[in-house]
């Protein structure tokens, strides 16, 4: 009966002695007791192998072009959104001015003409003051004296080239002839529309002004004239009548022509020119006409010196 009593005894220590070791090595969830901030750390973060095992094994899919069929059946490969991207970045780099405010304008081709002072076509007036005579016989030259007179006309530059115009002109002119005696004097004044037509070429062509010279002819209808007569202080005027009947062996010539040249500058002021000419104009027509020519007869040809100002419009 001790012996059994014994062994109980031995068995009881020996699982009481086993429960305890048990208890040391796993202990329990209530025994044990964590931070809150250990746990919740334990529970997000993951360890940093597993990470890089992930980017190992995470291999990147590349995506198939997805060819576009048009109308005539012909693929088109689509490019891809990296080079679209790198595209539109590339376009967005060369369109980086900054935006103004002002308004830049551009220039007209007449404006851009007017800057460079080309040659272009014009309009201007023009005035002046004429020194002019008619050729004679020598026995009558002796007491000749230039008569003076006025000019007013009408202008048009039209080019050709970047030196080369052509020049017509509108002109209503007066000219003619006097004698002079010891104080007294007799003239006739002449009064026509002539129509000069010159080739222009400029010499110099700066951008600030031009120096030119013309050559041309002209022709002219004699409109009216006057006759003026002064013996001892006593003037006479009267209408110089005109012959148009050739029956009595005269008549008058009222249609001239004749060749003209001379030399200019043109400055540039505002949105034109302002010019300045002189002029030699030699007529080729006789005033006169005779059904039978006297003997020693000179004709009676213009001889014209005249000096002009005026102002040419752009256009």
């Amino acid at each position: 009966m001790k012996a059994i009593i014994l062994i109980l005894l031995i068995f009881v220590g020996l699982q009481t002695s086993y429960g305890q070791t048990k208890n040391q090595k796993n202990p329990t969830k209530s025994s044990i007791k964590k931070p809150q901030s250990v746990i919740k750390k334990s529970a997000t973060t993951r360890p940093k192998s597993v990470e890089v095992i992930k980017e190992k094994i995470e291999i990147p899919i590349k995506k198939t072009e997805t060819p576009i069929v048009n109308q005539n059946n012909e693929s088109i490969t689509q490019p891809d959104k990296k080079t679209q991207s790198n595209s539109s970045n590339a376009s967005q780099k060369v369109d980086t001015t900054i935006p103004s405010n002002n308004v830049v304008v551009s220039k007209s081709p007449k404006d851009k003409r007017r800057k460079s002072n080309e040659n272009t076509f014009e309009i201007g007036l023009q005035g002046g003051m004429n020194s002019s005579t008619l050729t004679t016989s020598p026995s009558r030259s002796n007491d000749k004296v230039n008569l003076s007179g006025w000019n007013l006309g009408v202008i048009f530059n039209i080019p050709i080239s970047k030196k080369i115009s052509l020049q017509p002109e509108i002109n209503y002119t007066n000219h003619g002839l006097k004698y002079s005696y010891e104080g007294d004097y007799e003239k006739l004044t002449m009064k026509y529309l002539e129509l000069p037509l010159f080739l222009k070429y400029n010499i110099i062509n700066g951008k600030t002004g031009k120096v030119y010279f013309q050559v041309g002819g002209y022709s002219g209808y004699w409109l009216a004239a006057e006759l003026e007569n002064n013996t001892n202080q006593e003037i006479i005027k009267e209408q110089y009548p005109f012959d148009n009947d050739i029956s009595d062996g005269f008549k008058d010539n009222r249609i001239d022509y004749g060749l003209i040249g001379g030399i200019g500058v043109a400055i540039k002021l505002g949105s034109g020119h302002l010019f300045i000419q002189s002029r030699y104009q030699h007529g080729l027509s006789d005033i006169a006409k005779f059904s039978t020519l006297p003997n020693d007869y000179t004709p009676s040809n213009h001889c014209i010196v005249s000096a002009t100002i005026g102002y040419s419009f752009l256009f």
